[in-house]
Order: C-alpha cells, then structure tokens, then sequence
C-alpha cells in the first residue's frame, strides 16, 4: 500500500505566498538613508526625544523581574489597558465611557484589524474601503501600514476599494454614499461584504470627515447591516487651519439611540475602533495597537484569541508610563506645534 505523501506546505499558505511574495521581493529592504525623505511612510520622529526621556525614566523606576513573565490580563495588560480607558475618555470624548475591558491589544492596528476580520468574516469576504487610501495595498512590505495583507493571511478576506469622485470632496456624503451604493450593488456577492472601513483623519488627504458625513456613513451601514470599523491612528494628530473639520471619533457618535438626526438607529454592537502607538507618539517600533468594541463582548473574545500574548510586557510598561505621564498634554501640544512648523516647511 502506497504511502500518503504529506504536502511540503498547505495549499492555504501556498496561495497567500504566491500573491505577496514577488511585491515583497521587489520592495527595498534596505537600511534607511538618512539623506532621504521617505514619503511611503507616515512617520512621526518629532517628539522622539521626549518620548525616549520619558521611557527611560520608567525602566529605571519601574522595571523588574515581573516585567520578564508572561504577559498577564485578558485582553492585554491590566495597567495598560485602564491607561488606554483614560487616554481615550479624555482626548477621543466617547458618548459610552470607555473602561478596559472594551479593549483588545495587539501589535499594532493592523493586527487589531485582523482579529476583528476574523472575528466578522468568513473566508472569500470582503470590507469596503474608500480611496485614495494606502491601507488598500495588499502588500506589508511595500507599505508597512497596509491592511489588505493582514486581512488576507488569516481572517482570507480582502478590501474592496471605493472610489468616489471627485476626490476633492471625497470625505463628504455627497460623492461617497452613491459610491459606497455602487461598490455594494456591483458586488459580484453583497452578502459576503461584512463591513466598511473609514480612515479618519484621512491618510493620504490629511483632512478629517465632518460629524454629518460620518453620521450619513453610519446610516448606510446601518441600511447595509454593516460593520463600522473606523481606524483612528491619526486621531489627536490634527493641527493648522481652524476652518477645516475637526475630528469626531466614532466612539462620539452614539450618545443616544440614533446617529441621525432621523432617528436611524445604529447596533452599537457593529461599531469598532482601531488605534495604535504608530502615528499619534510616532513609536511603531513598540508594536502596540488596540481595538476597542464597545458592545459586542463575542467580537471581543474572538479578537482576544487572535492575539492572545501577542504584544509584549516591556511595551505594555513603556506605553502605560507614557499615557499616565503628567507630561503627555505638554507633550501632545509640543507634537502639535513640531507637525505644524514641518508642515509649513515642506509646503
């Protein structure tokens, strides 16, 4: 009898390195030149000096033998996770109070996004995107901060791309509900879109969704059964011209039972926010992310097991001295002033 012959690598697997790796092959993974102004990606080293004085002065203080155990908590470190409740209860004004255990931790937003896919889709479905929107590339390693990929490695479901025009009032209602109205009919399959992903503040525009075109968005969804998962890793970023939009969160949004002024009612248990460490403090490097879903405790758990010990006890503690930091509002309003100058120095 013939023996079975067990394959190198699953077909699963097979697929997902067929599609990414000739991008990844082509990518620069070089050292970076310090010459170079690299504009692929988001960085923020503005308050690096800062934030490394301030860290350096929590490992000093508060650095053990305990910081070397396994990761502790449900969903992420305990002393993090009720720094994160008051930093967002204090800068992101949610209607709900924000408490721990809202929050998922993870290593970054990207992972943040594919626990939650793959808590929320099935293999073959799809999340609504709008662009222009960097997240769109499916490739991690031609843009660190694309989600596509991490999508697609685990949860095995994809973007799809928005387009609404024109792209000079693409953040308000007018251009993106038709839009939005055409990626969902033209679907070869609408029941497998799970979801609508909305960047706010807008990365590549820089500029944020008014309160009304959010509200607007929120009533689609809520006409689609869709999940609203707004990536926020810009929030708290905004500087420079008063007339512009300021930024509303969509943990704001949902003060009382509806989201319009017509009473649309929105299930709150739909509704999922994405941050990290990455763009707001400019420290990717720590690879730390949050989910927060306020009323859906399955997506919770769910995302929890995705990312079950995945973010490490020695970020937890830098990041927790940072956010109870009685130098984070100077700190903030310094990070505010440095964007604006760089701004008005390459513009």
């Amino acid at each position: 009898m013939a023996e079975t012959q067990v394959a190198p690598i699953s077909n699963r697997m097979n697929d997902i390195i067929h599609n990414l790796l000739p991008a990844a092959a082509a990518a620069d993974h070089a050292e970076p030149n310090p010459e170079l102004v690299n504009l692929s990606l988001a960085g923020n080293q503005l308050i690096r000096g800062e934030l490394l004085d301030i860290c350096k002065s929590d490992i000093a203080k508060n650095l053990t033998q305990k910081t070397f155990n396994y990761p502790m908590g449900l969903g992420g470190d305990p002393s993090l996770m009720q720094a994160l409740s008051s930093f967002f209860n204090t800068y992101f004004q949610p209607s709900t109070l924000v408490t721990p255990d809202h929050f998922v931790v993870a290593a970054g937003a990207g992972f943040s996004l594919d626990a939650l896919a793959s808590s929320i889709c099935e293999p073959g479905d799809s999340l609504l995107v709008p662009g222009p929107c960097w997240s769109l590339h499916p490739i991690p390693f031609v843009y660190r901060n694309s989600f596509g990929a991490y999508i697609y490695c685990h949860a095995g479901a994809k973007l799809a791309p928005v387009y609404p025009a024109p792209y000079s009032t693409a953040l308000s209602s007018n251009p993106l509900i038709p839009a939005l109205e055409a990626a969902y009919d033209g679907a070869t399959n609408p029941k497998c879109i799970k979801g609508l992903i909305i960047c706010n503040p807008h990365n590549p525009f820089g500029r944020c969704y008014s309160k009304s075109a959010l509200q607007s968005i929120l009533k689609w969804c809520s006409q689609k059964g869709l999940h609203y998962i707004s990536d926020e890793v810009y929030g708290g970023i905004q500087f420079g011209d008063t007339q512009s939009d300021r930024f509303v969160s969509a943990l704001s949004l949902l003060g009382d039972s509806s989201d319009s002024d017509d009473g649309i009612v929105f299930d709150k248990s739909k509704l999922h926010v994405l941050w990290s460490t990455s763009k707001l403090f400019g420290i990717p490097g720590i690879r730390l992310g949050c989910l927060i879903t306020q009323a859906n405790p399955m997506v919770r758990i769910g995302s929890i097991i995705s990312t079950y010990n995945q973010s490490s006890s020695l970020s937890a503690l830098l990041l927790t001295h940072v956010l109870n930091s009685t130098e984070l509002p100077a700190l903030l309003s310094k990070n505010h002033e440095l964007l604006a100058n760089s701004y008005d120095l390459f513009s």
